[in-house]
């Protein structure tokens, strides 16, 4: 690895300290913080086995609707 380039890195980050942590910011605490939001509305859903039952029969009857039209 050329050394010359970690030092020209390094020297960088020390003389630029509020550009380094805005960039550590935005490549690592934003997304993180968009991947809790994200994760947030699932938290309250609630699938179980016979809401899983309901929507499979509600997707066997528009397929068969769908079918039928298409003949």
């Amino acid at each position: 690895m050329n050394t010359q380039y970690c030092k020209e890195t390094l020297n960088f980050a020390m003389e630029y300290p509020d550009i380094t942590i805005a960039l550590t910011v935005l490549i690592s605490f934003i997304p993180a913080a968009g991947c809790i939001l994200q994760a947030l509305p699932l938290h309250g859903y609630k699938l179980d086995e016979k809401m899983h039952g309901k929507i499979l029969e509600e997707l066997k009857e528009r397929r068969a609707e769908a079918h039928a039209e298409n003949k």
